[in-house]
Parts: structure tokens; sequence; C-alpha cells
């Protein structure tokens, strides 16, 4: 076992007294070799014995009393009904949000946006395609005297 093990079992069995003879003899023989460990056990006795000295003061009534009735809330809380807690639970979960509301504000216009945005180059790229394939169709159906003048104002067409 490694220290923070042993000072584990110092804050709780070991102060307490409820180790067996095997782990006691252990932690006893770890005490011996390591000094932050006796350092540790020590300053645990003596808050130990600082607590014990303690005087014990009586609470008063009225904490009592407020102890009281909250165990008596939670056990009626508790003896609910099944039917009654699934109620309480659906209106929980549908209970207006603001922030959910805003939320999904937010969400629709970016949605809105991104789909605007998505679309619009693909748009752009099928009109390109579209005046790639006209300038073909038009090379291929031209006589050789016309395409020299006609070829400039497609060329200018196509690249605006």
């Amino acid at each position: 076992m490694i220290c923070d093990d042993i000072k584990d079992i110092l804050k709780g069995d070991y102060l307490d007294g409820e180790l067996s003879v095997q782990e006691r003899e252990f932690v006893a023989r770890h005490l011996a070799q390591c000094a932050a460990c006796r350092v540790f056990e020590k300053n645990l006795q003596a808050q130990r014995r600082v607590f014990q000295q303690a005087v014990h003061k009586k609470p008063p009534v009225q904490v009592w009393s407020n102890i009281q009735t909250a165990i008596e809330k939670e056990q009626i809380v508790q003896k609910r009904s099944v039917r009654e807690r699934l109620i309480s639970l659906v209106e929980m979960l549908f209970a207006p949000r603001p922030i959910l509301a805003l939320g999904s504000a937010f969400a629709i216009v970016f949605l809105v946006v991104t789909l605007t945005i998505g679309l619009r180059p693909r748009q752009q790229q099928a009109s390109h395609a579209e005046n790639l394939t006209n300038l073909v169709s038009y090379d291929v159906g031209m006589e050789n005297s016309d395409f020299v003048s006609d070829l400039g104002t497609n060329i200018e067409k196509f690249l605006l």
C-alpha cells in the first residue's frame, strides 16, 4: 500500500479501532518506516482529542421542530402515488423555458443561413456548367466565318 491508502485507513477504521489484527500490524509497520504518515496520524489523534473534549450543547427546541417538519414533508413526498410523480415529471418537462425558446430560435436562424449559403454555390456551379455546355455547343454548330466575330462575345458572357 502507498501512503495515500494508509492515510485513508488512518482517517477511518484505524482511529475507530475497527481494523483486524493483521491490518493493524501492517499499518503499524508502515508508520514505523514513514515519517510523513506518523505526523499525519499524530495530527489526526490531536484532532480527535479536541473533538472528544468539546462541550455538548443542546440545540434550541425550534431547531428540532424545523427538523421534524422537514422529515414529515419528506415522508409526504415519498408517499405520493406513482401517477402523481409521473404527472409532476411531465409538467416539469413541458414547462415553458425561455432559454430553450431562445436557443431554438438561434438554431433555426443558423440553419436557414447555413442552408442559404450552402445552396448558393451549387446554383453558381450549375450555371457555370450550363455556360460551358452552351459555349461548346455554340462552337460545334458554327461555321468558321462567324466563329471569329462571335467568340469574343461568348467569352465575355461566360466570364461575367
